[in-house]
């Protein structure tokens, strides 16, 4: 007998920050979302229109979110969403100035605990004092979260500079993110052992670390590629099949060919076969049933902290392997 897991129904939420159009991003975003919205949008990307606003722009309209304690309510209610609907996820999409509003979310835990996933389309752009990257705090934060949580955090980055030299490129930001949360996680990024193969273009590089993916594009899309040919890409490859998937553990198929296609339906050639019933290689950690994941407890050392979250993983191991049995 086969018993299926089925999750339960939730209400997603879409919000795309940036200096963007909704019809250049519609197809940036999760197929079943119930809210898809667009804010702070009406500008072509690259356009050099002067009426388009810039990052001060989104981070002050963040702060008038601001309640003391969080953006994210009064953001919702403002776009007629209860912040309290049970079940309620939000998915975050930036493009370029857009960091100015989504970065200061991040910073509340609050905030944090309603974002499923963030997926940024070269907007990943910091300070610059002198001339040394500055990692950006809030999307540390949420990247540790996808390190130790059952979050997801993506972002693609170019090597387009500021003419006026107010900041570096973005994917220099994106590197001074990377080595922050190594710092504060105690584990190191690898080279990507995947990414959905058929993103067109690839990566110049792309690094792993838990669900925190980064995407160095170099000079291979200009600037507003990002949000007009990649952003739709990597939501339909790589957040939507994760966000819909019934699985706690999404895996290369070919690390065990018994073993169920994931959500990516990757082929990875020359990698060895694992044993009939030997435990599958999780490439992503998928959205865990409830109480499968125990959050490793605020104040930890970095050490422990993983070790903790290593801890929550074999505890809930058995309602993981559960959901894995579901398409077999």
């Amino acid at each position: 007998m086969v018993v299926r897991c089925k999750l339960e129904a939730v209400m997603k939420v879409v919000l795309w920050f940036g200096p963007v159009a909704t019809s250049q991003v519609t197809k940036a975003r999760l197929p079943d979302a119930d809210k898809f919205i667009v804010i702070g949008g009406g500008c072509p990307p690259g356009g050099g229109d002067p009426s388009c606003q810039g990052s001060s722009y989104f981070s002050t309209l963040a702060d008038s979110w601001f309640d003391g304690k969080g953006y994210m309510p009064k953001l919702l209610k403002s776009k007629g969403i209860d912040p309290a609907t049970p079940e309620l996820e939000v998915y975050i999409g930036s493009f370029s100035a857009g960091h100015g509003a989504v970065k200061k979310i991040c910073m509340s835990s609050d905030d944090r605990k309603l974002i499923q996933g963030i997926v940024l389309a070269d907007s990943t752009y910091c300070a610059w004092p002198n001339k040394v990257p500055a990692f950006s705090e809030g999307y540390v934060r949420y990247c540790v979260d996808a390190v130790l949580r059952p979050r997801l955090f993506v972002a693609t980055a170019s090597a387009s500079e500021d003419p006026a030299g107010n900041t570096p490129a973005g994917n220099k930001c994106m590197m001074a993110i990377r080595d922050e949360v190594e710092k504060r996680t105690g584990a190191m990024f690898t080279p990507v052992t995947f990414w959905p193969p058929g993103i067109d273009p690839q990566p110049v590089a792309a690094w792993q670390l838990g669900n925190c993916l980064l995407a160095d594009y170099g000079t291979r899309l200009t600037h507003p590629q990002h949000a007009t040919k990649l952003a739709s890409q990597v939501w339909s490859q790589l957040v939507t099949p994760w966000s819909t998937s019934s699985q706690a553990c999404l895996t290369v198929a070919a690390l065990q060919p018994t073993a169920p296609v994931n959500g990516f339906g990757l082929e990875m050639g020359g990698l060895p076969s694992l044993p009939s019933g030997a435990p599958q290689v999780c490439t992503l950690w998928g959205r865990w049933p409830k109480g499968a994941a125990i959050p490793p407890p605020a104040g930890l050392s970095s050490t422990d902290r993983l070790l903790a979250a290593g801890l929550g993983a074999l505890a809930g191991y058995g309602a993981l392997r559960f959901a894995q049995r579901v398409a077999r």
